[in-house]
């Protein structure tokens, strides 16, 4: 006996009004851009019963579980398809009874029937992001046209996620993912960049969830991506697993106003640098990540006050870049994300060197270096070391103890030898004798 016929049964059974609803459905086996007519054979087949008054949906079959990608049954109840909303319910079944176009419409529970052809192109969402009420405003078809680069918007509007990530395949199933990017706009809003390699057809996939803990996210929808033309010049985005943008807990790590750092910029000349305030004094480090993956501390420098992070990196090639900050959250002592940022170089830096090395008792005095700012300094040379720190009162330098003569200013010309090391130290307290490296410098 079909399940819904049976279903239908029980019910009746026990006098609730209950009937078999048959239709086209949008489950397993789904292919994205296929357009349904009357003339298709309907697929499935549900339930609807009437309770408290009025008619509501029931999909015993979906609601026990699912078919995975072995096409193996998996039992996995979930109560999202018991007296589902007709809204919802619309984005994956479309009732056809008995070839009766104009009565079928009546079990769609809704005030404005939708046709055949729109339940054909309307996007589908899985049940986990009706749940949330994660929609997707700026295209809600399932198909994407792409004239060089497209972006997509999603929205959380019951709840705030904590995660998200995309996989976009190509006709051949090979990972793309260097043409897609997520920036995260706001605490419930985010931008799905996809700018294509090559021209064709493409499978985007999109995750997320409202559970930090949570390893495998759920996935909430798919498209159809049909890129008819591509940009002039590709440029890879850099290896990344989720989102762009402060995480979810940044204001609790002590960042005042993470809503008001944007997620992707442009930085000009190879020379960057954002800076943020703070709600209290952080312990922070951050690294600079290529479009291959590799990543480096030597061309980002982190510098701090008591209410605010600066981050500088330099930028040694066009392209764009993934700078992480990270920071200790309240009650651990160890270091994780606080934000990523995604650069737009347009022009590599003039000289393609790191900062000078630095140390945690560079940002624990709060040092601002205005120069040099770069790693190497000439050989034989007179070179200018300017720097300011409310705390710092003494600087070491070459054996040479140079003593605070203004509020913060250091403003030292030093003499440096044929080749080697040249190590600025420093100390707060003039009746301590140690003193502790701030900076160092290579000499060539």
């Amino acid at each position: 006996m079909n399940i819904s016929v049976y279903i239908a049964f029980c019910f009746r059974a026990k006098n609730i009004k209950c009937q078999k609803i048959s239709g086209f459905s949008k489950g397993y086996g789904h292919q994205l851009g296929t357009i349904l007519s009357y003339q298709n054979k309907t697929d499935h087949a549900w339930n609807i019963v009437f309770v408290s008054g009025k008619w509501r949906f029931i999909e015993t079959t979906w609601g026990a579980g699912h078919i995975d990608n072995k096409r193996t049954f998996v039992k996995e109840f979930t109560n999202f398809y018991f007296l589902t909303k007709p809204e919802h319910f619309i984005e994956d079944h479309f009732p056809y009874i008995n070839n009766d176009v104009e009565g079928s419409k009546e079990w769609q529970l809704l005030r404005k029937p939708v046709s055949i052809e729109d339940f054909s192109k309307t996007l589908k969402t899985t049940n986990v992001a009706r749940d949330w009420g994660v929609i997707f405003p700026s295209h809600q078809n399932e198909v994407v046209k792409v004239d060089r680069k497209a972006s997509i918007s999603m929205e959380s509007k019951q709840n705030t996620l904590t995660n998200v990530s995309v996989n976009l395949y190509g006709s051949s199933r090979e990972l793309c993912n260097e043409s897609v990017v997520i920036v995260k706009n706001n605490y419930s809003n985010y931008t799905i960049t996809i700018t294509p390699r090559k021209t064709g057809k493409y499978m985007l996939q999109i995750f997320g969830t409202i559970d930090k803990s949570q390893n495998v996210m759920p996935q909430l929808t798919e498209y159809l991506i049909e890129c008819m033309s591509i940009e002039d010049e590709f440029m890879s985005y850099p290896e990344h697993s989720g989102f762009y943008g402060p995480s979810t807990d940044c204001k609790l790590r002590g960042f005042a106003n993470p809503e008001s750092i944007s997620a992707f910029q442009i930085c000009q000349n190879g020379e960057f640098e954002l800076k943020t305030m703070t709600s209290k004094t952080l312990k922070c480090t951050a690294k600079i990540y290529e479009t291959d993956g590799s990543r480096s501390s030597d061309f980002v420098m982190i510098e701090q006050s008591n209410n605010s992070v600066c981050v500088k990196a330099r930028f040694i090639s066009k392209g764009y870049y993934k700078i992480t900050l990270f920071s200790e959250f309240e009650g651990s002592d160890t270091y994780s994300e606080a934000m990523n940022i995604l650069v737009l170089n347009k022009k590599a830096a003039k000289i393609p060197t790191p900062f000078p090395q630095t140390y945690s008792t560079t940002t624990e005095y709060n040092c601002h270096l205005i120069e040099p700012l770069v790693r190497n300094v000439p050989s034989n040379s007179n070179v200018r070391f300017a720097m300011s720190s409310p705390v710092i009162q003494q600087l070491l330098i070459d054996g040479k103890v140079y003593k605070k003569e203004n509020d913060q200013l250091w403003d030292i010309t030093l003499k440096t030898g044929d080749s080697g090391v040249v190590t600025v130290s420093a100390k707060t307290d003039n009746n301590v004798n140690s003193y502790s490296y701030i900076y160092q410098y290579v000499v060539d």
